[in-house]
């Protein structure tokens, strides 16, 4: 028997096999399970070369899956420079943080931020006027949290080519706000307009992209995660810096080839050519997409295309009344704007594409399962595992159709745990707090896997596990605390149904022979832990592939 070159011992070991197993140990060679079981079981595995690592006692999971990051343009997110404002309770704040940061850069050069909620200031929202105030030799541009909605100063706007001329973006729902004298305010909303002034806005470096890529992949180790999802692609060349585009696909493959990817990731293509969300922009980016040769499917793929569906669609009889929101496709009515979203999902279906659907209101939902068993009747037989991501206003219906049909769903437990009040105040029914009751869609046989949508929220997986197991929100507040899932579901999510999204789970998402040597070691037992504090559970140590990709001090 050749020797491993690691061995783990003497842990709390979660298999997250079909049984839920636990172990004491686990060999690895060449960056796979060569074998799981006791102590004794193990030993024999270690040679003079093998790497020994005393787990003492702690508990290990498989490496965890977040299915859906914006990853690339989080490195951005998480550079020192960049002013985070998402804990900014007041404008004040916001033009403080602007001001210093001003005061550190050199004249013309950008100022970057995120995070932003939108507040008032003197009496009016803040736009670029106030902005001036504190920063009037530098062009800026703060992302509003959501990662929606841009906001510029006047030399931003500049620098971007915005002015009183600026023609509108289309559909409605993409725009340019702009004030009693049609000036723009610098505050824009939707990705067509994002990207009309994107393209003359800062643009990042190949090397910045990398930089971003590895700075990303090196916190999202910390929390102990060793798969993530992207999404990158022609129609986010002008987005959010150029994160978002199609050179992001290249950086990741000179990364690979090089060999300094922490984690694995899962590219879901943004294709809509300059942000736009319709037919003839998503099939046309499709048409002139060349990927990147990924000949590694373990470290890195690109087999699934992201199509943003709507902002809200709130079904009318449950929706506040002017809150109804919208969706994202053209049409002069909402039949029209239905039937273009519909060909979309069936033309990439056709063609043997995976779609993740941005849906979050209750009418996005039911549109965009109606598409999918639209597309799976006239093209039948593909084991694509479509899936929406949000989901948030699924009702039974939804989740019955989507059993049946094997469609699944990509959430984000951290959402709720963030902001649930505010989504709950969105909706006029009571079906409002039972949202997000993911224990009710796995009994009914619904594979739900879990994402953070960072940097729009946290990366800390451990949060969105807190919320599932209380349904209780940072503020908190509990909604419906007779749903809670189990922590064994609850962990499913992070790992094996993650890895299932992804197509990858006789590979991954589980600690069983012959799968990729992916562990969280967690410095804490979560499943004696009082629920409420699991959330703040730091990771001991992270191995992606069998190497040390992170370890705590």
């Amino acid at each position: 028997m050749s020797s491993a070159d690691m061995v783990l011992h003497s842990g709390k070991i979660c298999t997250v096999d079909r049984h839920f197993r636990f172990c004491e140990a686990v060999a690895v060679k060449d960056g796979w399970i060569i074998d799981v079981g006791r102590n004794t079981d193990i030993k024999s595995h270690i040679g003079y070369h093998t790497q020994v690592i005393d787990l003492g006692g702690k508990l290990t999971l498989p490496g965890i899956q977040d299915g859906h990051t914006h990853a690339a343009f989080a490195g951005l997110y998480w550079r020192e420079d960049f002013i985070d404002t998402y804990r900014m309770s007041t404008a004040s704040q916001v033009l403080a943080a602007l001001k210093s940061a001003a005061e550190k850069t050199g004249p013309g050069e950008w100022i970057l931020g995120g995070g932003l909620h939108r507040a008032t200031y003197e009496g009016r929202p803040l736009d670029c006027r106030h902005l001036d105030t504190v920063t009037p030799d530098n062009p800026v541009m703060l992302f509003v949290n959501g990662l929606h909605c841009v906001l510029l100063n006047s030399k931003g706007k500049a620098c971007c080519g915005l002015d009183r001329d600026t023609s509108a973006p289309e559909p409605e729902n993409s725009f340019i706000e702009r004030d009693d004298a049609d000036e723009p305010t610098g505050f824009l909303a939707e990705y067509e307009a994002l990207a009309r002034v994107g393209r003359r806005g800062y643009l990042c470096t190949p090397v910045e992209l990398e930089t971003c890529i590895l700075r990303s992949q090196h916190i999202l180790n910390r929390y102990g995660i060793t798969s993530h999802n992207d999404i990158v692609g022609p129609g986010g060349d002008y987005l959010f810096c150029g994160a978002w585009g199609r050179r992001v696909l290249e950086a990741y493959a000179r990364l690979w080839q090089a060999g300094k990817l922490t984690a694995r990731c899962a590219i879901n293509v943004l294709t809509g050519l300059n942000g736009a969300q319709s037919y003839e922009a998503i099939i046309g980016g499709l048409d002139q997409l060349e990927l990147p040769e990924f000949t590694d499917r373990t470290r890195l793929q690109a087999k699934a295309v992201k199509v943003f569906g709507d902002k809200d669609w709130h079904r009318p009889q449950e929706a506040k009344t002017g809150r109804f929101g919208s969706c994202t496709f053209p049409g002069a009515t909402e039949k029209e704007q239905i039937e273009n979203y519909t060909s979309t999902i069936v033309e990439l279906h056709r063609r043997g594409w995976q779609i993740g659907v941005h849906m979050t209101g209750g009418k996005g939902v039911d549109v965009a399962i109606a598409a999918f068993l639209e597309a799976q009747r006239l093209y039948p037989g593909k084991n694509l595992r479509h899936f929406l991501i949000h989901g948030d206003e699924l009702n039974e219906t939804n989740v019955l159709d989507c059993v049946r049909n094997g469609i699944m769903l990509q959430g984000q437990a951290i959402a709720p745990y963030g902001f649930m009040e505010e989504l709950v105040d969105a909706l006029s029914t009571q079906h409002s707090h039972e949202m997000f009751d993911y224990n009710s869609y796995l009994k009914a046989g619904m594979v739900v896997a879990q994402g953070s949508d960072a940097p729009s929220m946290s990366a800390n997986w451990l949060l969105g596990l807190q919320f599932m197991l209380t349904r209780t929100t940072q503020r908190g507040n509990a909604f419906r605390p007779d749903l809670i899932c189990g922590i064994e579901d609850g962990i499913r999510m992070y790992t094996i149904n993650g890895a299932y999204q992804n197509h990858m789970e006789d590979i991954s998402g589980s600690i069983e022979k012959n799968k990729l040597a992916d562990f969280a070691v967690l410095a804490e037992d979560i499943f004696h832990l009082p629920p409420h504090q699991i959330g703040q559970t730091p990771i001991a140590m992270t191995i992606c592939g069998g190497k040390v990709v992170y370890q705590s001090q």
